[in-house]
Order: structure tokens, then sequence, then C-alpha cells
């Protein structure tokens, strides 16, 4: 599935659908939040690499 270019990830939509924690959904927070930025700024990619 994608949604404007960018790969939907199904278990990480439906866990912010319902509202639930990372914990809860037993996922990665690091990689959720990385999804959820890559959505935001339009990144088809997941970018681990951290910057100052």
């Amino acid at each position: 599935m994608f949604e404007s270019e960018i790969p939907v990830i199904v278990r990480f939509e439906r866990t912010i659908k319902e509202q639930k924690s990372t914990k809860k959904a037993c996922i990665n927070r690091t990689m959720f939040m990385t999804y959820q930025t890559a959505k935001e700024t339009g990144n088809r990619c997941l970018d681990l690499i951290e910057r100052n």
C-alpha cells in the first residue's frame, strides 16, 4: 500500500488509529517514531541516522 508515495506499514497505522502505545502494540519505539517522521517529511525511506 502506498499513501502519497510513502510505503504504509499497516501495523503502525493500526496502532495510530487505535491510539495504542508502542509498548502495548509490541512495536519498537525508534522504528515507530522514524516511520512517523518519514510520513511527515515525505521521505520514502526510514532514516535511522541521527542528525544535529
